[in-house]
């Protein structure tokens, strides 16, 4: 990591850390950045076209009887679950690693 000799707001690193990566870019982590903004997109993309009717066949497990497959759905529910809970924790480390970089850095007090 190059010292820039720029003095960063720990404010608005935290605030820009809601979007994973765009705290790492501010910070001036460019690469990680933008692959923890392309994961983001990425995981973002797949909640739009197959999460979301995961989740709602995950909880009626089908409309039409002999057409729904309570366990396909059911099982396509279930891995949307473990999808979004390591995505959290994607989130969440990513704060964490916001908030170890930025103590690396001189703030603005």
């Amino acid at each position: 990591m190059k010292e820039t000799g720029q003095r960063k707001s720990p404010i608005l690193a935290a605030v820009l850390s809601i979007i994973p990566g765009l705290g790492q870019v501010y910070n001036g982590q460019k690469i990680k950045g933008v692959l923890f903004l392309l994961t983001t997109a990425l995981f973002i993309f797949e909640l739009l076209l197959f999460g979301i009717p995961a989740f709602e066949n995950l909880v009626t497990l089908g409309t039409e009887p002999l057409v729904d497959h309570s366990l396909f759905l059911l099982i396509e529910g279930t891995l949307q679950l473990i999808i979004t809970i390591i995505f959290i924790f994607f989130w969440a480390l990513n704060i964490r690693d916001l908030k170890l970089e930025s103590s690396k850095i001189q703030f603005i007090p």
